[in-house]
């Protein structure tokens, strides 16, 4: 009784791009789902870390200038929260790129809050670039040097670091604003000098 070799072809051209398609395919379920994951695990830990204190909305402590060595352009003060722009410039971007008709603002800010206890600073979920329509603009990926860093931080320490959005080429009279989860009605606006 003779065995029957098997012979294996090499795949075709066709076979090739199949499987290249089906490897994408499943790289951005995964990686669509691993963002998923990120953005569960960020959002629980803000709802877990961020405390509701009744006492926060009676009070009305003194905003704390920036400290030395930065270069501040008038902050803004609410009740809560001290802001400052030091630096904002519009950027078609390097090795990212906007989309059509869209530009980058990147902007360089210093954040301070003057509640009694840490809270979370988290200018992906807090802040936001709004034109003269009141069209809001999302915090977005994009290359800047000293990215803000999200996190817990103590009453009256300065956080810094840079920002980007993604807003449409036309649009006018920009203003970057951060609102606090404890404070919802008085985000703190500034306008953007670019």
């Amino acid at each position: 009784m003779k065995h029957k070799q098997l012979h294996k072809h090499a795949p075709t051209h066709h076979q090739k791009q199949y499987q290249a398609k089906r490897i994408q395919r499943l790289e951005l379920v995964i990686g669509m789902a691993a963002g998923v994951g990120v953005l569960f695990f960020v959002g629980l830990v803000l709802v877990l870390g961020i405390r509701s204190n009744a006492s926060l909305f009676q009070k009305h402590p003194q905003p704390v200038e920036p400290s030395a060595g930065v270069t501040a352009s008038s902050p803004i003060k609410a009740p809560l929260l001290t802001t400052t722009v030091t630096n904002s410039r519009v950027s078609m971007g390097e090795h990212l790129k906007p989309n059509t008709g869209y530009q980058f603002v990147l902007l360089h800010a210093v954040i301070k809050h003057q509640a009694d206890h840490p809270i979370w600073l988290a200018p992906a979920l807090q802040s936001y670039v709004k034109d003269d329509h009141d069209q809001r603009y999302s915090l977005t990926f994009t290359e800047v040097s000293d990215p803000f860093q999200a996190g817990e931080y103590p009453p009256n320490h300065a956080v810094a670091g840079d920002l980007g959005y993604e807003v449409p080429l036309s649009a006018k009279g920009l203003q970057w604003c951060y609102q606090l989860e404890i404070d919802p009605n008085n985000p703190v606006c500034t306008s953007l000098t670019l």
